[in-house]
């Protein structure tokens, strides 16, 4: 019998030896892209589903609310003389109950949502809790319900990102694989609430990311496709604004659509400074339990709904409206000018919500105040006034986030007409232009004001091949020799939560390396690490770099090989390892060599 179990331990032992050496190459690549790439495209499919289901629970909530809340205003309109105290109190009342549910239930920070996925997915900075889920789905429903002046997808961006983070943890996935399922959750969000694949990505790679690659697009893309399959399936294909569709546009006309585009530019700059202002302002006089501050920006928003209902998120009928030049020109333009103020201190004092849809009703509305005016000066020209208003919208998107593409993308979609997309792409860059020159930092990014957080509103390109990687190796790494057995490289992994450990020979002479994923399966299951060493499962055709190599070189290894560290040695071709650069550290200390480039 213990002749049996000794020969049966010499075959495991034999197969040990057998299978974990190196693998060829063929081996290594697929076993490589089965573990970082198309598992991860699965992963972002079921982001996109969860979160699409997400979203019809968030438009539910956001509904049945609003129902509730429209009972109260029109009970309110009904006591005459009274409606002028009972209709401000309403949004206040919402605001009490997002207070009292932020600070004493979820205790968290209020927030508009973006920021904080900004900083979670491209610096990987901040927490994104799962209990996010509930408490947008609840705060939502009452803030943007009773009349508040946020918009739905600041919410549902968030939710999309606690979903892509809660499924990451799940599967104990590296950092810089959740930072792209917290992307993917935020693009299947914006796809789903606006039916909008296209500029859900958009929007995630533009303005969340600031990341174009191959590798990221991917699964941001099936994410976004499965969140609008969801949603599709439950709404039908729905489109986000109705308006009149098929335009000719004249030649002349473009001159007019220029102009209108410095307008939104300028537009697009007040907006985001009266966010920037009023937010800015309730956070520093607004001296009170933060339980009450959202009630007092609920009262404040009430009164401009008293005398302007038309302001109010739970509904697009006024944007509708202005699409077909069907509200007077002088309450779209008071609209279009107090909608900012609206938002502001709803979203200032703690509130819910978001700035994307109360941007796209300012831009509709001066839109189409702009195309009635020039109807009226140029009737022969101008025929329809309902090309400029949605030329407005996507227009002033691109002006308030400094993402054209995004703008562009989003307006063809919510309106499926693509006759407008020449007028919306001229008019959505100049915006962009304009309002730049006056917001250094887009309507998301301003509020990111650390030095080493701050991001810039457009993708720059230093030259790469100037900076060198010295200053991010990792001179203090593990090392180990390649009779070590895996019972202590399991330790130092254990003991210094570092993401490799350097194979080295007698003379610190680099050898190869061995990642934490090469070795996970020794933690359960010990048996298997029985005579074996460091030498068995090291990797030895990752390729090595030097101290003196530049970041392009570095992110292009990253990027074409889906690495994550990778050994570097003394230069000068000694085969002496000094330490370890991983992505993360190359690829933060690329968006702070942006940042420095162009501030």
């Amino acid at each position: 019998m213990a002749s049996l179990e000794k020969i049966i331990l010499d075959i495991q032992r034999l197969f040990r030896r057998i299978y974990f050496p190196q693998p060829g190459e063929l081996t290594r690549k697929l076993g490589r892209f089965t573990r970082n790439e198309s598992v991860l495209i699965l992963i972002a499919a079921g982001i996109g589903v969860a979160t699409g289901g997400v979203i019809l629970a968030f438009n539910w909530t956001v509904e049945f609310a609003g129902d509730y809340f429209l009972e109260l205003y029109a009970l309110s309109r009904d006591k005459e003389i009274w409606q002028y105290l009972l209709i401000p109190l309403i949004p206040a009342l919402g605001g009490l109950g997002v207070g009292v549910l932020q600070t004493y239930v979820f205790k968290s920070k209020p927030g508009h949502g973006v920021p904080e996925v900004i900083l979670a997915s491209r610096f990987s900075r901040g927490r994104i809790q799962r209990r996010v889920i509930l408490q947008k789905l609840l705060t939502g429903a009452l803030s943007i319900g009773s009349g508040g002046g946020g918009g739905r997808e600041g919410p549902i961006v968030h939710v999309g990102a606690a979903v892509g983070i809660g499924i990451a943890n799940l599967f104990r996935l590296t950092q810089d694989q959740s930072r792209t399922l917290i992307a993917c959750g935020a693009a299947a969000g914006i796809s789903g609430i606006f039916n909008a694949p296209i500029g859900g990505v958009m929007f995630v790679l533009e303005v969340i990311l600031g990341d174009f690659r191959l590798k990221t697009f991917t699964p941001v893309v099936v994410s976004a496709v499965a969140a609008t399959a969801i949603t599709r399936n439950a709404y039908g294909s729905f489109t986000l604004v109705s308006a009149p569709s098929g335009f000719t546009i004249a030649l002349p006309e473009y001159l007019l659509f220029a102009l209108l585009g410095v307008i939104m530019g300028l537009m697009s700059a007040y907006f985001a400074r009266v966010i920037i202002l009023v937010e800015t302002w309730s956070r520093n006089n607004l001296r009170m339990s933060e339980a009450f501050r959202p009630a007092v920006g609920g009262l404040m928003a009430g009164v401009l709904i008293l005398f302007l209902p038309a302001m109010m998120e739970q509904t697009y009928m006024p944007m509708n409206q202005a699409l077909h030049a069907s509200l007077p020109i002088w309450l779209m333009l008071v609209v279009a000018f107090l909608k900012p103020w609206h938002t502001a201190v709803t979203t200032g004092s703690g509130g819910t919500g978001g700035v994307f849809a109360p941007a796209l009703k300012s831009g509709a509305m001066l839109g189409a105040v702009f195309g009635m005016l020039m109807m009226m000066l140029f009737p022969n020209t101008v025929l329809s006034p309902t090309a400029y208003a949605l030329s407005g919208m996507g227009a002033i998107l691109a002006g308030t986030m400094h993402a054209p593409l995004t703008g562009i993308l989003i307006l063809i979609e919510i309106s499926n007409d693509y006759s407008i997309v020449l007028p919306a792409m001229l008019t959505a860059i100049i915006a962009t232009v304009i309002a730049q020159r006056f917001m250094r930092s887009s309507i998301y990014t301003w509020s990111i004001s650390e030095p080493e957080s701050r991001i810039g509103s457009y993708a720059y390109v230093p030259l790469l091949s100037t900076i060198t990687i010295e200053p991010i190796v990792l001179r203090n790494a593990a090392t180990v020799r390649p009779e070590t057995p895996i019972q202590d490289v399991l330790m130092i992994f254990e003991r210094t939560e570092g993401e490799a450990v350097l194979v080295l020979d007698n003379e610190d002479r680099y050898l190869g390396l061995i990642e934490f994923e090469d070795v996970r399966s020794f933690i359960t299951e010990r048996e298997l690490m029985e005579g074996l060493v460091a030498a068995d499962v090291m990797i030895t055709s990752i390729k090595p770099v030097y101290e003196n190599s530049t970041l392009d070189v570095i992110l292009k290894l990253f990027d074409d090989y889906g690495w994550a560290v990778l050994p570097v040695l003394k230069r000068g071709g000694t085969k002496e390892a000094i330490g370890l650069v991983t992505a993360n550290d190359a690829q933060t200390y690329y968006r702070r060599s942006v940042t420095r480039e162009s501030m």
